[in-house]
């Protein structure tokens, strides 16, 4: 029996953007996440190349207990300059999204694989001063 690895990515803000925070000072970090057969626990974000991470909340439709989430995260007040932003999921049963890749060709957990898909970071800039 095989399962699909827990798996997230963000969509925004992509890869090599320049994002302005909102008047308030934040900027709105917006993914996905699924787990094959199992249900998304929880999403996590980094803002700093996964030093460290902090929970993001899910919001529109469920898609069943097994289908893909959306989620956002609402970072605030980003220091100016080069951010790399990165998402982990963890499934209902506690596993969590690993951060590399141990073998890019195989993506499913069982009896003969534990292969896994590593987290895709985005690498985004907020500007030295906002622009108006």
């Amino acid at each position: 029996m095989y399962d699909q690895v827990e798996k997230s990515l963000v969509g925004y803000p992509g890869e090599g953007q320049t994002v302005t925070p909102s008047p308030s000072g934040t900027i709105e970090v917006i993914g996905v996440a699924w787990a094959g057969d199992d249900a998304v626990d929880t999403v996590e974000v980094s803002t700093d190349g996964g030093d460290t991470w902090d929970e993001a909340e899910f919001f529109g439709p469920v898609g069943g207990t097994t289908g893909w989430r959306q989620f956002r995260y609402v970072w605030d007040s980003p220091a100016p300059g080069e951010h790399t932003i990165a998402s982990r999921a963890t499934d209902e049963r506690g596993y969590t999204q690993p951060a590399t890749v141990s073998a890019p060709d195989q993506q499913l957990r069982g009896s003969r694989t534990t292969g896994s898909r590593g987290t895709r970071a985005a690498t985004a800039t907020t500007p030295t001063s906002p622009t108006r």
